[in-house]
This record gives C-alpha cells, sequence and structure tokens, in this order.
C-alpha cells in the first residue's frame, strides 16, 4: 500500500497532474504576451499545443511519470489561455492536426483486431462492454448537471454524457497492461471496448444530433417561448 500510494498515486498521478498543469499555464501565459506584442504575427497556436504535447510527454517520461495524463492537463491550462487570444477559424488546424496523428493509431489498431478472441469470450465480457459504456459517463453528467451552467436539463446532459468516445488513450493502457501482467485477455477485452464505442458512438452521431436539433429548435419556437410566458 506505501509503494501503491507513493509511487502510484502521489508520482505518477499527482506529480503528473502538477507538472502538466505547470507547463500548460506557462506555455499558455508566453502564447498571451506574445500576441499582445506589435511585432508578433499572429499564427495559429495549435502548432504550439503540438509542441506543448511533445515537451511535456519528454519531461514526465524523463521523471518516470505518466504522460497522458500530465499532457491532456497541460492541454487543457493551454486551452484556457488560447481562447481569449485565438481565432476561431484556426479550429479547422487543431481538426487536422488530430486526425494526422489519430489516423495511423486507428490504423493500426483495425489491422490487428483479434476477431477469434473475441468470439471465444463469454457472456460477461459483453456485459462488461455494455456496462463501460452506458454507465462510464451517461450517470456521472445527469448528477452533475445542476452544477454545470452550460447545460440546461436532462437531454442536453445525456447527450453530453453519451459522447464519450473510448479511443487512443484507453489503447496504450490496455497494451501497457497486458506488457505488465502478461494476462492477454486484458487486450482481448479492452479492445473490444474500444471497437464498441468507435461503432456505437459513430454510429449514433448523425442521427443523435438530428434529433437533438429538432428539440433545440421546438424548445425555441414562437409558440413554445409562448406558453412558457
Amino acid at each position: 500500500m506505501a509503494s501503491w500510494v507513493t509511487g502510484v498515486l502521489l508520482w505518477k498521478v499527482l506529480a503528473a497532474i502538477a507538472i502538466g498543469a505547470g507547463l500548460g499555464w506557462l506555455a499558455g501565459r508566453a502564447m498571451v504576451w506574445a500576441y499582445a506584442q506589435p511585432f508578433s504575427e499572429r499564427v495559429s497556436g495549435k502548432t504550439a499545443s503540438v509542441a506543448l504535447a511533445l515537451t511535456t510527454v519528454a519531461c514526465v517520461h524523463l521523471i518516470g511519470s505518466s504522460g497522458i495524463l500530465a499532457t491532456f492537463v497541460a492541454g487543457l491550462q493551454f486551452k484556457h489561455y488560447m481562447i481569449r487570444v485565438q481565432d476561431p477559424r484556426h479550429e479547422h488546424v487543431q481538426e487536422a492536426i488530430g486526425r494526422f496523428f489519430d489516423l495511423p493509431v486507428f490504423i493500426l489498431f483495425g489491422l490487428s483486431l483479434p476477431w477469434r478472441d473475441w468470439l471465444e469470450l463469454d457472456w460477461s465480457a459483453w456485459l462488461f462492454m455494455l456496462a463501460v459504456l452506458l454507465l462510464r459517463r451517461p450517470p456521472a453528467w445527469l448528477m452533475l448537471h445542476p452544477l454545470l451552467a452550460s447545460l440546461r436539463n436532462r437531454p442536453e446532459a445525456l447527450f453530453n454524457g453519451w459522447f464519450g468516445p473510448i479511443g487512443i488513450a484507453a489503447l496504450f493502457y490496455a497494451a501497457e497492461a497486458t506488457h505488465l501482467t502478461q494476462i492477454d485477455q486484458v487486450w482481448t477485452i479492452g479492445s473490444l471496448v474500444v471497437f464498441a464505442s468507435i461503432v456505437m458512438h459513430g454510429t449514433s452521431a448523425t442521427p443523435l444530433i438530428q434529433r437533438y436539433d429538432r428539440l433545440v429548435a421546438a424548445r425555441s419556437s414562437p409558440e413554445a417561448a409562448g406558453e412558457g410566458a
């Protein structure tokens, strides 16, 4: 227990959060300062986000902490500052960069899907997969939505809670856990959950967005506004 508290909780979790927050804060402050200078060219800050991610990963790996967690926190901090100065049109750069790095990972994942191992799983593994998709986010969003000003009602909370795809980070942790434990079933079940998330979230995106748009339009119509008055 003492080794877990010091080695995992304090070093790999809390230290990663602290380092990521610090680097994200420094990078964000530096970008805000640079944009305020008359001699600074206003280019997309998304290229700086890539540099920040690589720097954060390098720093935390040198001390043996969690690179994914630190990079996530650094990105949150950096975005907090970039919202103030970034041109919204540059968001297309962020999407392009994300696809550039994501696409090779998912291609390799598709090539290595363990179809035969999935068919050998019993019902409990498939039940676990459904439980992860249904219970990982929606219940938390329903409980917390009264505290979130951007969410006005339960349908919005469910909509945001459902769309939390399980992707690259889960693949990394599943592969690492399989390597450390030498238990192949970890990768089999983990990859099944990621694959199910890709299929279910991908196929449900368009119909649920269309339904959500109709719901918003109905709520904002003049008749609904008159009834509310």
